[in-house]
């Protein structure tokens, strides 16, 4: 697939997949919803109907204006649509307090944050 190498549409093409990615993060956040308050549900909703018309929309009306570039004279970019997310990273991780701590390293027994003392157990071992 050609890449567009004017360097001014190339700049408008990754503003477009930056604002395109936003918009679908906050489209994808509002329709698997979990536990949002019905305010941070209008808020995605707004956010990512807005982003399409606000700004998706005229940079496509730009972009299909601008040129593509030298290694095609004469023709006009467009959007290209890329996403860079992984898609495990959609949605924020929802797990119970108790659970989030699970696999963390757990501090020696007697260890204060932020302390540099060192004990010495019973058996002459170093904690």
């Amino acid at each position: 697939m050609p890449l567009i190498d004017d360097p001014l549409s190339r700049r408008v093409a990754d503003l477009f997949n930056v604002v395109n990615e936003v918009m679908l993060l906050a489209l994808t956040r509002f329709f698997a919803h979990t536990d949002e308050t019905p305010e941070q549900l209008a808020t995605l909703e707004s956010l990512g109907v807005g982003l399409m018309f606000a700004a998706i929309k005229p940079l496509g009306q730009i972009l299909t204006a601008l040129p593509f570039g030298p290694s095609a004279p004469g023709r006009t970019a467009g959007p290209t649509f890329e996403v860079f997310y992984i898609g495990g990273y959609l949605l924020p991780h929802r797990a119970r307090p108790r659970e989030a701590h699970r696999g963390r390293r757990r501090r020696p027994q007697g260890h204060r944050r932020g302390s540099r003392e060192v004990r010495v157990e019973a058996g002459g071992a170093i904690a």
